[in-house]
């Protein structure tokens, strides 16, 4: 089976559904991508396009959909719905950004 970026299991004849183990495990996975997202390691690495980050962004709503449309207890519905509003305002972020950047332009 797939893994996702969660370390869940994703269920490819389900599309993008992620199973997920505790709330804790899960904040605890959370936590640490944040870390490694903020490391300034960008050294010989290529820097992802706003289009490649707003594809990426999409598809972490679509993800959080998901969790949020699976999860049935309540200690899970919370982190869903924390998980779901963290993607909604990347996206918008970087919609924003990306207007932003294109009428400085034209």
């Amino acid at each position: 089976m797939e893994k996702d970026c969660w370390g869940g299991q994703v269920l490819s004849d389900l599309g993008d559904v992620t199973l997920w183990g505790s709330p804790e495990a899960f904040w605890s996975k959370t936590c640490r991508i944040i870390r490694e997202c903020l490391r300034p390691s960008f050294q010989g690495q290529k820097l992802a396009s706003d289009e490649e980050l707003l594809q990426q962004a999409h598809r972490e709503l679509l993800e959080a959909h998901s969790r949020f449309s699976m999860a049935e207890e309540a200690e899970l519905i919370d982190c869903a719905i924390y998980s779901l509003k963290a993607a909604e305002m990347r996206y918008d972020y970087l919609i924003r950004r990306i207007k932003q950047q294109r009428a400085t332009i034209g």
